[in-house]
């Protein structure tokens, strides 16, 4: 499970077992304190996300899937051509993940009277903010590696920075609702 996994990798599975019982703390104080089911769902889906987050970092889907995707370009005899494939896929991954991250911050700046919904947009925007970087690393095009991996380290900024955005705004969450009695 974690044989010749880096340190940092199974540091980042350990934070990631906080965020997940961040989020199932979060939803146990919405059905506790009885808040809307909307939020029982997000912080349901989030620990959702985050226990698959943890079984990639345990069992190295990630990176099984991106070796599978370069065997598959071997086979195909495509490999040399991958650039021309991954170039349009990042456009892509970009193109929808712009207007979900604008989204979720105009959401957030309509909550701004509504700590929960912003504790909960906090959250959701970590979450994507993940979710972006795992799909890039998995599409691995170089100029884009350069970034995540570069001197700027976006991957760890992305993947930390957004755990730890989803555990604090879990936390705030549940102080919150936990204070309305």
């Amino acid at each position: 499970m974690f044989l010749g996994q880096p340190v940092l990798s199974i540091a980042a599975a350990g934070f990631y077992v906080l965020a997940l019982l961040a989020c199932v703390a979060a939803a146990g104080a919405v059905a506790v304190q009885k808040q809307p089911v909307v939020h029982l769902v997000q912080w349901i889906l989030l620990a959702l996300f985050f226990a698959v987050l943890l079984g990639s970092r345990l069992f190295d889907w990630e990176e099984t899937l991106r070796m599978s995707l370069r065997a598959s370009l071997y086979e195909a005899d495509s490999y040399d051509a991958r650039r021309d494939y991954q170039r349009p896929i990042v456009a892509v991954v970009l193109l929808l993940g712009a207007p979900v991250v604008f989204g979720l911050i105009y959401w957030v700046a309509q909550t701004s009277g509504q700590r929960r919904n912003l504790a909960v947009g906090i959250a959701l925007f970590g979450g994507v903010m993940i979710a972006g970087v795992v799909v890039l690393r998995i599409i691995s095009l170089h100029q884009v590696d350069a970034l995540l991996y570069g001197p700027l380290k976006l991957n760890w900024f992305g993947d930390v920075g957004g755990t730890a955005l989803v555990i604090a705004a879990a936390a705030y969450y549940v102080k919150l609702v936990s204070a309305r009695k």
